[in-house]
């Protein structure tokens, strides 16, 4: 019904004051044409996918057609869009949930290095190699090897993991033992790894091991629907890890959300959000907390060809509109005396619906 709190008996002043200063700073925000929601609390669990658009089920649905298999399967889908959560929850709901999970990310490593990390090295099988050691492959025994950025590893590495995935072994670098691994692999690119097999940079044979199953992840902008509830998921898991809870969304804060382009997807989303909800002074989101840059590469506002005049004219309307057409108001946000913005609403014949207000 619009309660925004609730007092116990007796009454605990402190308890007071807290809601009093809350109702303060919601009608402050409300005065500047705010309006507000809860924020419902969502249930939180860690390597959880969110969302209910018609993308996201066809994911949900090809996770749960192919997580009990022991298929290879390359997800794709843009920098950000969650294909390590995707991978992690093929992993736990398989059976072999209750062994390694291992990501590795190959585009951070130089290729010798990669090679290294991947299959291991005997003792002396290069500088520095003291002694030797297990690669990905052994420690990942009986569980899941994720491979992230799979379209930036060299050809020899290519040559090498196709080996893996027909015959399930391989010797470490200098070795000469083969070693064989019941090693689930997952790989993902955020490329077009079927362009790179065409333009010889990626081996056709290796590219069909990798893809006996795909996961075509969707970017942010395609699955507006999903934002309110990551909203809620990630308030809630940022309450978990920081002890800062948002208790109110603002609805024009969840739209300045939606309407974001998210370049960076739902990584992006998470962290903005992080931010703003350790820069916001109480429990309600503010939208200056968010710091959305709107001027993103690609999404420029046009060049105004207009006189400053022009510009003037359009901007004080624009103030007094929000304000509701209280001068006092305007005439603190544009920083000028009530008198000059009278002089300037005469000048520039700006209309002021209905009775002008003080």
């Amino acid at each position: 019904m619009g309660a925004l709190d609730h007092l116990g008996k007796p009454l605990d002043l402190d308890q007071l004051d807290e809601v009093v200063a809350k109702i303060m700073e919601m009608s402050a925000l409300s005065e500047q044409g705010f309006s507000f929601r809860e924020a419902t609390e969502q249930s939180f669990e860690p390597n959880t996918i969110v969302g209910r658009s018609k993308a996201m089920k066809e994911v949900f649905k090809t996770i749960g057609a192919v997580a009990d298999s022991r298929a290879t399967v390359l997800i794709h889908g843009e920098s950000g869009t969650g294909k390590e959560m995707v991978a992690r929850a093929l992993h736990f709901n398989s059976e072999s949930r209750d062994r390694p999970f291992i990501p590795l990310v190959c585009s951070a490593l130089a290729p010798s290095v990669l090679e290294s990390e991947l299959f291991g090295h005997e003792k002396g099988a290069f500088t520095g190699a003291i002694q030797s050691k297990p690669g990905k492959f052994e420690l990942a025994q009986g569980g899941t090897l994720f491979l992230d950025e799979i379209s930036e590893i060299s050809p020899d590495i290519q040559l090498r993991l196709l080996r893996f995935l027909q015959e399930k072994e391989f010797e470490r670098v200098g070795g000469l033992k083969t070693i064989k691994a019941d090693v689930r692999v997952i790989a993902a690119t955020n490329k077009d790894l079927g362009d790179l097999v065409h333009g010889g940079e990626f081996r056709r044979d290796l590219y069909y091991r990798l893809r006996v199953a795909t996961i075509e992840l969707p970017p942010l902008r395609e699955c507006t629907e999903d934002i309110p509830l990551l909203v809620q998921y990630f308030l809630e898991k940022i309450h978990r890890e920081f002890g800062k809870r948002i208790k109110v969304v603002p609805q024009e804060v969840m739209r300045l959300i939606e309407t974001h382009s998210w370049s960076s997807n739902v990584c992006e989303l998470e962290n903005a959000l992080c931010r703003a909800v350790l820069l916001s002074p109480g429990d309600v989101l503010l939208p200056a907390t968010l710091e959305l840059d709107q001027l993103e590469e690609g999404n420029r506002l046009p060049l105004l060809v207009k006189s400053l005049p022009e510009i003037e004219q359009e901007h004080i309307a624009n103030i007094l509109e929000f304000t509701n057409y209280e001068k006092k108001r305007a005439a603190e946000i544009l920083k000028i005396s009530w008198p000059t913005l009278d002089k300037r609403i005469r000048e520039y014949g700006i209309d002021m619906p209905g009775k002008d207000r003080p």
